[in-house]
């Protein structure tokens, strides 16, 4: 073999090494946490949980943990398979409702006249994220139940309740309603 040859064959082997050399520098992209199939879920009583989005194994853990009916308050406008969930949800044996909420006052009159409603039974109400639910907890407890102002904010904190803007649309509510 020439001395060119020689040089080609060396170049040539030491450009197909840079890729593999390369790779093995790039930085690992970080994996991703599987999503909890209930996120953020949360025991606010024996008959009341709330939670971000479910997917399918977490509507069955409702379901199996007792629950009897849930409420999603999770607008048309978010993406999400709302009729795949309705529908699993009866497949289930659970009751569904739907009370849209985006920051309006008589959606969240709405919800406290379902939730009443529904006193008595283990009930889900789920988000996105819990901090709608949050929201609509704080201001539930404080006019349905009667519950300090204070402890309405702890209990809508806890079930996720983190939007200063949501905070104050509660106590504006609670102020304008409470007896």
């Amino acid at each position: 073999m020439t001395n060119s040859r020689k040089i080609l064959s060396l170049v040539a082997l030491v450009l197909l090494m840079i890729p593999a050399a390369l790779q093995a520098q790039a930085p690992e992209k970080p994996q991703e946490k599987p999503k909890p199939p209930l996120p953020n879920y949360v025991e606010l009583s024996a008959l009341l949980g709330t939670g971000g989005q479910p997917d399918e194994a977490g509507m069955k853990q409702l379901a199996e943990k007792g629950y009897k009916s849930i409420i999603n308050i999770r607008t048309s406008g978010e993406k999400f398979d709302l009729v795949g969930e309705e529908k699993q949800a009866l497949q289930l044996g659970l009751r569904y409702y739907m009370v849209p909420f985006s920051s309006q006052e008589e959606q969240a009159l709405a919800f406290n006249t379902l939730l009443s409603a529904l006193k008595g039974e283990k009930v889900f109400v789920h988000c996105g994220s819990g901090n709608r639910v949050g929201s609509l907890m704080m201001i539930y407890f404080a006019l349905m139940e009667g519950m300090p102002l204070d402890k309405a904010e702890q209990e809508a904190r806890k079930a996720g309740l983190r939007s200063p803007q949501l905070l104050d649309f509660s106590k504006q509510v609670i102020e304008r309603h409470k007896k």
